[in-house]
């Protein structure tokens, strides 16, 4: 029996049904009182129970299914808390940590996996900035486009920026952002460790990576690194 716990502690399935049976059995308890048989529940809020009974039982379900899909991930936070401290959201359409870290507010932010979406890996630095900078690999949607005119981009003298596509409001301002001998190493390293997108705009520096993995990219000594990273760009300005 002991080695059947964990399993009902983290399959999104059982908690969903455990959540729908104790409205359920609520549900039941004010209807028959409805009835005339017995029942402990006012009738002011029997009443509401009665009609509302349904809604319930279906937000449960969904609550407590979600709530188990997303243990791990809400796990893998909870380490970087107790190493870090900050704090994970406790209601929150997709687990979030928070934390303050070298003066500055980061958030991390979980997107799971989709039928027409990779998992994502978001992190967040909150600062100001006085201008916006995009950086990302170029696609060949990214071609198509500044073959047809839709499309400018920052024109990078840099080799090593050849395959990004690189955006910005003030592209002399970003050109030489990305050239400092500071900022360059850190915007190629996150994107050889697979981060997709790296923008700064007003108010924060954003990094996403998709198909993440929990034990790799959320385990402490990643994390520490991407956060490093991250300050580094933050300092820049």
């Amino acid at each position: 029996m002991g080695r059947a716990l964990p399993f009902f502690r983290k399959s999104p399935v059982v908690l969903g049904l455990s959540a729908a049976g104790l409205v359920g059995c609520g549900w039941l308890e004010a209807a028959s009182g409805v009835r005339g048989m017995p029942s402990g529940i006012p009738p002011g809020l029997r009443s509401v129970i009665v009609e509302f009974g349904p809604l319930f039982l279906i937000f449960a379900v969904f609550l407590g299914v979600y709530y188990g899909w997303n243990l791990k991930r809400v796990g893998a936070l909870k380490a970087l808390e107790r190493q870090f401290g900050g704090r994970v959201a406790r209601f929150s359409l997709f687990p979030v940590w928070d934390v303050s870290v070298g003066g500055y507010r980061l958030r991390v932010r979980l997107i799971p996996e989709s039928r027409n979406s990779p998992s994502y890996l978001e992190v967040y630095l909150f600062k100001k900035s006085s201008f916006v900078v995009k950086v990302q690999r170029e696609t060949w949607a990214h071609r198509a486009g500044k073959y047809l005119g839709w499309l400018s981009e920052v024109r990078m003298q840099d080799v090593e920026f050849a395959k990004f596509f690189v955006t910005s409001d003030k592209p002399v301002r970003a050109q030489a952002f990305l050239a400092d001998t500071e900022v360059k190493p850190v915007v190629l390293s996150l994107f050889a460790d697979g981060f997709e997108l790296l923008t700064q705009d007003a108010k924060k520096i954003f990094a996403r990576k998709p198909r993440f993995s929990l034990e790799r990219d959320l385990s402490v000594p990643a994390m520490q690194e991407v956060l490093r990273r991250l300050q580094i760009l933050a300092a820049q300005e």
